[in-house]
């Protein structure tokens, strides 16, 4: 009688879930999380702050990223705090060696992939792109931008750092 209960509320469940895609999946941190499917959702991968930022005209420069970093996937950057409408370098590492320089830490250095953007009016920039397949589970991943901010003597300011570890 209970598990044909606990089948009857499944189903209802799974009915509701597809008329509320959009709505928050409250079901999935229940303890019936995979039994609507069979499948699992991707993991929530915590971006570890690892520091390192320095001030400048608008404060420390602050990096947050989102994801699951599974292979077609979406992540999310977001940065904040930087100066207003300048030159933006994004680096991302595999490898860490911290090196303090600009008056703070850069940790994605050696970087394997470089970016150049701009950041808006408000000093500020977000992107949105998908995580690539062939990405090996285990590995580490950090994240870091470099500023211009002429506010400072080196005309350079560092985001905090955040780092990740692939599923």
């Amino acid at each position: 009688m209970a598990e044909a209960l606990l089948r009857l509320f499944m189903r209802r469940l799974s009915s509701w879930r597809i008329l509320n895609q959009h709505s928050t999946d409250w079901a999935a941190s229940t303890l019936f999380r995979g039994l609507m499917d069979n499948t699992l959702p991707d993991p929530i991968i915590e971006f570890s702050d690892l520091g390192g930022g320095t001030a400048g005209i608008n404060g420390t420069p602050e990096l947050t990223a989102s994801g699951p970093l599974s292979a077609g996937t979406l992540v999310e950057l977001d940065l904040v705090n930087a100066a207003a409408s300048e030159p933006i370098l994004f680096w991302l590492s595999t490898t860490s060696v911290p090196l303090n320089v600009f008056g703070g830490t850069l940790h994605a250095i050696p970087f394997d992939a470089q970016y150049l953007w701009a950041s808006d009016a408000l000093g500020s920039y977000s992107v949105t792109a998908t995580w690539p397949t062939g990405v090996a589970p285990g590995t580490d991943i950090y994240l870091q931008f470099l500023c211009r901010d002429f506010s400072v003597p080196s005309n350079i300011t560092l985001s905090n750092a955040v780092k990740a570890t692939t599923p």
